[in-house]
């Protein structure tokens, strides 16, 4: 880019990840109007996600009875908070209780917030008041019609005794699962409760911030949920994706140095927040502490933090491509030779899925069947061989449908060798299943990956985790409640496909014809 068109970048008003429905009626537009009329004017993205947060349905309740936003630092989440509680306490008579982490953070927003009860400026709302209270650790904004804004900075304790219909826990990152406990119950008894955590990415190692965690982990499955949303939460998030820095000169990393960048996870890039403050964020911090706080980037199992799979799940939910009646469109088809795979689950339940090439080049990944038990799979596989001539049937030695390779041999699926070119059935070593499952998630990443959208195969991916595994990483496969048998299965058939079918002998795909 040139210096100009550098100069004249601005922060993206739309989020990176966004889960939010598609519901046509929010209160977001009049609580946003109701705050620029006391001169706290919203920027595009404020506005944006208020009125993701404050969306009805269709019994005029919330349609998200929790909403989380994860934004950089300086970038005004806080403006956020003060439209939605402003609106709420003042138009709505809710009783909100705003949390923070330390103590200065939740005075600061009280403060903010005072500016429009404890002023002549505004008569209206300085006439609601019935009293205000700045006791330090008890501030609160009380008014006639019910409503009131009440500020604590969290504890182990915080929280008991209050009864609220917003519960806001900002500095969400901080957030603990003691210190949740002691504050959910306070939204129990509402008759339209909502609970909203806004912060940054936490900093591993992850001691708090198990809350955030977890309510971002369950926004991203949503993402590959069939209607696309998570039912009563929604997330907004300005990022870039998890992943592995490197190492690079000072100043010429190509995802931490690209201005561009800056400005897709800062939304008041250049309007508030200026560029030089950036450039001295960037000489001052580390590449870890630049990434996590200026370019919200959440953490990874490399840097000693969770699970790094988001980004993983996120292209996968937009990489679907089903079929479509109205237009005529058969959806995600896969050319001849395709590659199958089996699994099966700690609780014996068996899959088998399916890899291929599609005629764009891009990988197609397909759930062929999932039941319980195993002897309904190797009759399967002998009908899959004789109607699609696979190039291979793959099994990880190490895995648990290794049980079964004899029985398979002993049906008739060879194993395919050097000297038995035209056999059907292989196997991964530990080192190739770490390969394979790498091999997967970039391909998915890098958009390469293209599925029909089956709800069985989603669930298996949305349910992944990841393991160590020599140099590399695996799925795993320790938690018995999680069933991730068919993306082992399109993992395995990706890496035989890869391998074999390019160099298998041409005639033995009418081998089985």
């Amino acid at each position: 880019m040139t210096s100009s068109q550098l100069l004249e970048l601005r922060g993206v008003q739309e989020p990176r990840v966004r889960v939010a429905p598609s519901l046509r009626v929010s209160d977001g537009p009049d609580a946003t109007a109701l705050a620029a009329s006391y001169g706290l004017i919203g920027d595009p993205w404020q506005e944006l996600v208020v009125t993701d947060w404050m969306a009805l349905a269709p019994d005029g309740r919330w349609a998200h009875t929790r909403a989380g936003l994860s934004v950089p630092r300086q970038n005004g989440k806080n403006g956020c908070l003060e439209i939605r509680e402003l609106f709420g306490a003042v138009m709505l008579g809710e009783r909100v209780l705003h949390t923070a982490h330390e103590v200065k953070t939740s005075r600061k927003h009280f403060r903010r917030l005072l500016h429009f009860f404890d002023n002549r400026k505004f008569p209206d709302l300085h006439d609601m008041v019935e009293d205000i209270r700045h006791t330090n650790g008890q501030e609160a904004i009380l008014l006639n019609n019910g409503g009131s804004i009440e500020i604590a900075a969290r504890s182990k304790g915080s929280g008991r005794g209050w009864t609220v219909d917003l519960l806001v826990c900002d500095e969400a990152q901080d957030l603990n699962d003691d210190e949740l406990e002691a504050l959910r119950p306070a939204i129990s008894v509402s008759d339209n409760p909502q609970i909203l955590l806004t912060g940054t990415p936490p900093k591993p190692p992850v001691v708090a911030g198990e809350v955030f965690l977890r309510m971002r982990e369950e926004a991203l499955r949503g993402l590959v949920a069939a209607d696309g949303t998570t039912g009563r939460l929604c997330w907004d998030e300005w990022s870039i994706e998890t992943q592995d820095l490197g190492r690079h000169p000072k100043g010429e990393h190509p995802v931490l140095d690209d201005r561009r960048t800056w400005a897709a996870t800062n939304p008041t890039f250049n309007i508030r927040l200026r560029e030089p403050t950036v450039e001295d964020d960037r000489d001052d911090l580390s590449d870890d502490g630049f990434a996590r706080e200026r370019l919200g980037m959440w953490p990874n199992m490399a840097t000693g933090g969770v699970d790094d799979l988001g980004d993983f799940k996120a292209a996968w939910a937009t990489s679907s491509d089903p079929p479509n009646e109205a237009t005529g469109h058969a959806g995600s088809e896969p050319l001849d030779p395709v590659a199958f795979a089996v699994e099966v689950t700690p609780r014996r339940v068996a899959s088998i899925g399916l890899a291929g090439r599609r005629a764009d080049g891009l990988w197609h990944f397909e759930a062929i069947d999932r039941q319980q038990g195993t002897g309904w799979v190797i009759p399967r596989l002998l009908d899959l061989r004789a109607e699609w001539s696979p190039c291979v049937i793959v099994v990880d030695s190490r895995g648990p449908a290794s049980s079964m390779l004899q029985a398979m041999e002993d049906a008739g699926l060879e194993r395919r060798t050097d000297e038995n070119p035209f056999g059907v059935l292989v196997t991964t070593s530990t080192a190739e299943y770490a390969q394979a499952c790498g091999a997967l998630l970039d391909d998915v990443i890098e958009g390469r990956a293209r599925h029909l959208g089956d709800d069985a195969l989603n669930d298996s991916v949305t349910s992944a985790k990841k393991r160590q595994l020599g140099d590399g990483f695996a799925w795993d496969r320790r938690e018995p409640k999680l069933d991730i048998s068919l993306l082992v299965t399109i993992t395995l058939a990706r890496f035989g496909h890869a391998k074999y079918a390019t160099d298998a002998p041409a005639e033995a795909w009418g081998f089985y014809d």
